[in-house]
């Protein structure tokens, strides 16, 4: 009995939990596009492959009849996009035309992907949360209470279940959180990690801006730096630079 109550364990279950909630039902509705706000981040990536480029702002006219999202989840598509392309290419015995046809047919598969993408983003955000609130608690009790609140989430999981933006952003900014509180680790590295999450989420969702607002709160009420010593911080500027590059 006392191998089931072990911490890892108890976390364990509740990751695994959390994961069996959001994948559940994954091939809802496919091949139709039934949920909204997928269909932009999925075709922006396969336009990017067809047209080769990390830029949608090159080709201004093709992305704007496709996509009004940030492109950066789009990005995280491309390293799974490009093989599964390739490998279904390379199967494909007709012309190249042929195969546009053919996949633009059923794009059944890539939305999964995206789809799975969101649950494995989503279970991963439950085990982030549990290291928060450890961090900032400094009780295992309260972090179990956490992440279990946040794996049967109504609302987490639906946005876990979508391929959307909103639950890569809240990674993001858990992560962002997560990075700020770590006890351990140098200013420097705290600082200059946190910046990065906060630009990653900030290029997927708007949802990103509130990560420098916790750091800023957590520079001033629990680091209680002064406003003068954090203007002529260099580490904090350099972060700065992190975020808005």
């Amino acid at each position: 009995m006392s191998f089931l109550v072990r911490p890892g364990c108890v976390l364990g279950a509740i990751i695994v939990i959390a994961f069996l909630v959001r994948v559940v039902g994954i091939g809802y509705g496919l091949p139709l596009w039934l949920v909204g706000d997928e269909a932009p981040f999925v075709l922006s990536s396969l336009k990017m492959i067809e047209l080769k480029t990390l830029v949608p702002a090159f080709y201004e006219n093709e992305f704007a009849v496709i996509s009004y999202f940030p492109p950066y989840l789009s990005y995280l598509y491309l390293p799974f996009f490009i093989p599964l392309l390739a490998i279904q290419f390379f199967s494909f015995g007709g012309t190249t035309n042929q195969f546009v046809w053919y996949l633009l047919s059923d794009l059944s598969i890539f939305f999964t992907v995206a789809r799975v993408i969101s649950v494995l983003l989503g279970t991963a955000t439950i085990w982030l949360l549990y290291r928060v609130a450890h961090n900032i608690f400094q009780n295992k009790l309260i972090a179990f209470f956490s992440a279990t609140f946040l794996s049967l989430s109504t609302l987490h999981a639906l946005l876990s279940h979508w391929g959307r933006d909103w639950v890569a952003a809240v990674f993001f900014l858990v992560l962002g959180i997560y990075t700020i509180t770590r006890p351990l680790w140098s200013e420097r590295k705290r600082y200059f990690t946190t910046a990065l999450a906060a630009g990653i989420a900030f290029g997927i969702s708007a949802a990103g801006v509130f990560i420098p607002i916790f750091m800023a709160l957590w520079i001033f009420i629990h680091e209680r730096k002064k406003l003068k010593e954090i203007f002529f911080h260099k580490t904090i500027w350099i972060s700065a630079d992190i975020f808005f590059a």
